[in-house]
């Protein structure tokens, strides 16, 4: 899987997440200043993804 992939997974999960377009997501974007996220929501995306693709983050 290359890096645009991985980033593209990430990105669309985390648009579904924060409801958000996913256009708005790049890889400058700021998850607390530019997303109004907060650790919750960054709680959800990785165990999202640690169960969506069977990947342990750390």
């Amino acid at each position: 899987m290359t890096r645009e992939e991985v980033f593209t997974l990430i990105q669309n999960h985390l648009a579904d997440e924060l409801d958000v377009d996913p256009a708005r997501i790049d890889a400058s974007t700021r998850f607390k200043e530019d997303l109004d996220a907060d650790s919750l929501d960054l709680y959800t995306l990785v165990q999202e993804l640690e169960d969506s693709y069977g990947v342990k983050m750390s």
